[in-house]
């Protein structure tokens, strides 16, 4: 192989990983104050090594004679959860928060999250907070935290920019300025 051509997939190599967003540039916020309107955001970021967003799918694949006994497969309806992963830091305003639920049940589990994505694309709704581990662990390790925020309905989606930045795939889409779209994303209730 040439040598220019191997500078020049190196010089390609880099630049692919200078386009890779680390995961720690999502920003994640609870509310603690669910009962107020405007409600009371925190960083869920102290003490959080993991979040893993889950898309949960119901389908239906089901095959038609036109389809000489093929299946089509349609996605009818999904229920996305993110789960939060690390150690527990007292004192950190969203971990005492989500720690002081683990013996609730019902409505005091729901609450809202915001996730605000690299590209500044923001995520809000209604989620019930399950799975709570508060502590916990080996006597040498760091307390264990955990979590998972499921979201309720229809979570709202906004992105920054104009008309081109809205993804061709929803139909409920709204503008609101030139300079911001909203985009209602349809998820079970």
């Amino acid at each position: 192989m040439p040598k220019n051509t191997l500078i020049n997939m190196k010089q390609e190599a880099q630049q692919a990983l200078q386009d890779f967003i680390l995961n720690n540039k999502n920003f994640f916020e609870i509310d603690t104050d669910p009962t107020s309107a405007e409600g009371d955001f925190a960083p869920v970021a102290a003490g959080i090594a993991t979040t893993t967003p889950s898309f949960d799918e119901d389908s239906d694949n089901t095959p038609y004679y036109d389809g000489q006994g093929f299946g089509s497969m349609d996605v009818t309806g999904i229920n996305p959860s993110i789960q939060f992963t690390g150690h527990r830091l007292f004192g950190d305003k969203a971990q005492d928060y989500v720690a002081g639920l683990v013996f609730e049940v019902g409505l005091q589990r729901k609450t809202r999250l915001r996730w605000t994505q690299p590209d500044g694309r923001q995520i809000v709704g209604s989620v019930t907070i399950s799975g709570i581990t508060p502590g916990g662990g080996d006597a040498n390790a760091k307390n264990t935290f955990e979590f998972t925020a499921t979201f309720n309905g229809k979570p709202t989606l906004t992105i920054p920019g104009d008309d081109t930045s809205v993804p061709a795939v929803p139909t409920n889409v709204q503008a609101t300025s030139k300079t911001d779209t909203s985009v209602t994303l349809g998820f079970n209730q």
